[in-house]
C-alpha cells in the first residue's frame, strides 16, 4: 500500500541533538563554576547526578527530560538550597545557547517539500515537552510542513512505548501500513515495529540516505 504519511523523529533525525546540548551545556557549567566559584569538572558531576536522580524519579516520562528540573536540582545541591533567578537564568541560557546551534541536516527541506507535493502527511513524534519541540520546530524553519505533532508530553509515555504512536496514528487516521516512520534511535525502531509502521533508521546523521531508503521503499 502506498505510504500516505512519514513520522519523523526530532532531536538528532533532523538537526544534530549532541551538538546543540553539548555547547548549551558547556555554557551552563561555565555559568554555574562563576557564579559558585567552583571548578567545572566538580559542577559538572553535580549536574550529571542531579539529571540521573531526576530520571530515576520520573523515568519514562516527558519531565524526565527537562532542563529545568536538572538545573533546579544542581543549584540546589550546589547552593543548599533552592535559587528561583539563577535556576531561571541558566535555563535560558541553556536554550538560547541550543537553538543558535541548530541546523537542519542537509537534504531535510527538500524531502519535506517532495513529500507535500506528493500528498503525504508529515508528523513529528517525538520524546519532550510539547512547548520546547515546538519552539525547535520554529527556530528550524519547518514548522508550516508539519501536519501534526506528537510528544510524549501529550500522550503521556516516552518512546518506546504503544500510546504515542497511537496518538499519532489516531490524528491522521490512517491505516497502520499506509505509515513509515523514520528517526535515529533504536526506540523509534522498536516502536515502529510494534505498531506495525514502516520505518528507515537515520544512521550517523547521514539523513540523505535515510531519504533514498524512502524513495526506493515508496517509489518516488
Amino acid at each position: 500500500m502506498p505510504v500516505k504519511a512519514v513520522l519523523f523523529d526530532l532531536d538528532n533525525t533532523l538537526y544534530e541533538y549532541e551538538k546543540c546540548n553539548r555547547a548549551a551545556l558547556e555554557a551552563v557549567i561555565g555559568r554555574l563554576s562563576a557564579v559558585f566559584s567552583k571548578p567545572k569538572e566538580t559542577v559538572k558531576e553535580v549536574f550529571d547526578q542531579s539529571r540521573k536522580k531526576v530520571k530515576e524519579w520520573l523515568k519514562g516520562t516527558a519531565a524526565s527530560h527537562s532542563r529545568f528540573l536538572y538545573f533546579q536540582k544542581t543549584v540546589e545541591t550546589l547552593k543548599g538550597s533552592t535559587d528561583v533567578k539563577l535556576t531561571q537564568d541558566v535555563h535560558h541560557l541553556f536554550w538560547g545557547t541550543y537553538f543558535n546551534e541548530m541546523e537542519l541536516f542537509d537534504g531535510v527541506i527538500d524531502f519535506l517539500k517532495m513529500l507535500k507535493e506528493a500528498g503525504i502527511k508529515i508528523a513529528i513524534v517525538s520524546d519532550l515537552t510539547v512547548d520546547t519541540q515546538f519552539k525547535k520546530l520554529s527556530k528550524l524553519g519547518i514548522e508550516n510542513y508539519i501536519d501534526f505533532v506528537i510528544t510524549s508530553e501529550e500522550a503521556g509515555h516516552d518512546k518506546p512505548a504503544n500510546p504515542i504512536f497511537q496518538l499519532a496514528l489516531e490524528k491522521l487516521e490512517l491505516q497502520k501500513d499506509e505509515i513509515v516512520l523514520i528517526g535515529d534511535d533504536l526506540k523509534d525502531v522498536e516502536g515502529a515495529k510494534e505498531m506495525g509502521f514502516g520505518y528507515i533508521q537515520v544512521d550517523n546523521n547521514d539523513f540523505r540516505s535515510a531519504v533514498e531508503s524512502f524513495k526506493r521503499l515508496n517509489s518516488l
